[in-house]
Order: structure tokens, then C-alpha cells, then sequence
């Protein structure tokens, strides 16, 4: 990264390397579609858990320096320790390859997520989550809806879901695509409507951190950064 010093880049490698998180249809469906005023950060919600207002707090009040990969890795893990949200992924938008792909995943003991670590998909494409994608949004995909929606969702999707209820919402920086947060409360479990407001003030509050946040390490740069912050 060009312009960042060589204790910066330290310090986000060791950022990312201590949040225990690997990197890794309008007509039908339930969205919004945010707009300006939607990008600011908003105040921790009442009546979810602990965990998930700490970590709207904690982002709010952290520095600039904080590397990206850790904004995401606060973000599931609030989501994941806070709500009853049981599977939680980053899917990361590469703006070259033109596609999006799984970086980051938090998933509960004991709830399987076969799958989710290797999903990725066309960004150009046609189906729903690459239509979220198209501009900052948020979904609920569940009640009388879930099985239309079903329908957008190609196979990939399909069989990563299973059928389940799910959340997701698109995250832009400067106008584009970051990526998009996906997330239910587990294969065999719905996801209730009452979680979509706290996701989304979650979704919300990393997008606008992610605006002021150093570009994400790839994994060459932050090996090298993580070895420079090691003691001689």
C-alpha cells in the first residue's frame, strides 16, 4: 500500500492477525434502499445484547488507523456473540476479478456451515445478491417471502442456504461495492424480522468506518507486515 508507513502496516497485520476471525427483485422483496442520511453512524441499539452494542461502540470510537479486516472481524463477531445470528459472512467484493468471494466467517459451535467458506459469485451477475450489490441495500428474505426469493438466488446460493431465512445488506465505500454482510440464525432455525433493524445499524456503522479505514491487506502484504512488527 502505497503512502502508509511501515508501522502502520504493522499495526493493522496485527490487527488482523488478533481478531480471531480467519479472512477468509425489488417487486418481491423486502428492501431498502439507503440513502445519504443512512451512512452515518448510529448509536447502539436498545434491547440486543451486550456484546453487539460494545462493538458498535468500539468502532465508533476507534482510530482511523484500523485496519478494514478488523472492522469486519468486530462486526460478525457483535453480530454473532449479540443476536441470535448463528451463521455471519464477509463476502468481499473484488472490483478486478469482478467477483465476490467469502473472507471472513463467524460461525456458532455446533451449527453447520458447509460451504460458506468457499462461496463466491459473478459481481456482474443477475442474481438477487449480486442485484444487492448494485447499490447500498438491505434484505430480510424471510416469511411469506422466503419462497420467492428463493428463486433469485442462484444454485450456489440456493444450497448454501438451504432454505433458511436469512439477512444480508451491501456495504459501498466511495460509491462502489465493498462487499456484502450475509447472515441467519442457522439451517434448521428462521430469522426473525426483529433482527433485521440491529443488523442493519451494524451493516450501517462498518460501512461508514470502512470509508476512513486503511484498504484491506492481501494475505502476501500482511505476512510481510506481521513479520516486520515481530521484536528483532
Amino acid at each position: 500500500m502505497a503512502g502508509r508507513s511501515r508501522r502502520e502496516r504493522a499495526r493493522s497485520a496485527s490487527q488482523w492477525r488478533d481478531t480471531g476471525v480467519p479472512p477468509a427483485a425489488a417487486g418481491l422483496l423486502r428492501t431498502d434502499t439507503l440513502d445519504a442520511r443512512s451512512s452515518e453512524m448510529r448509536a447502539p441499539m436498545p434491547g440486543t445484547e451486550a456484546p453487539l452494542n460494545e462493538t458498535l461502540e468500539r468502532m465508533q470510537a476507534a482510530p482511523t488507523w484500523v485496519a478494514a479486516d478488523c472492522l469486519v472481524a468486530w462486526t460478525l463477531r457483535g453480530l454473532a456473540q449479540g443476536t441470535p445470528l448463528r451463521r455471519v459472512a464477509w463476502l468481499s467484493a473484488d472490483l478486478t476479478m469482478r467477483v465476490v468471494r467469502t473472507r471472513h466467517l463467524q460461525v456458532a459451535p455446533g451449527v453447520g456451515a458447509a460451504g460458506w467458506s468457499g462461496f463466491r459469485f459473478p459481481l456482474d451477475g443477475t442474481d438477487l445478491f449480486a442485484r444487492l450489490l448494485g447499490k447500498p441495500q438491505a434484505l430480510w428474505a424471510g416469511g411469506a417471502n422466503r419462497q420467492a426469493i428463493d428463486k433469485l438466488l442462484n444454485p450456489a446460493a440456493r444450497a448454501l442456504l438451504g432454505g433458511a431465512e436469512f439477512l444480508a445488506m451491501s456495504v459501498h465505500v466511495g460509491g462502489e461495492p465493498r462487499g456484502l454482510v450475509l447472515a441467519d440464525c442457522g439451517p434448521s432455525s428462521a430469522t426473525p424480522e426483529a433482527l433485521y433493524a440491529p443488523f442493519k445499524t451494524t451493516c450501517l456503522t462498518l460501512g461508514a468506518r470502512l470509508a476512513t479505514a486503511p484498504a484491506p491487506l492481501g494475505p502476501t502484504e500482511a505476512a510481510r507486515a506481521a513479520a516486520a512488527s515481530r521484536p528483532a
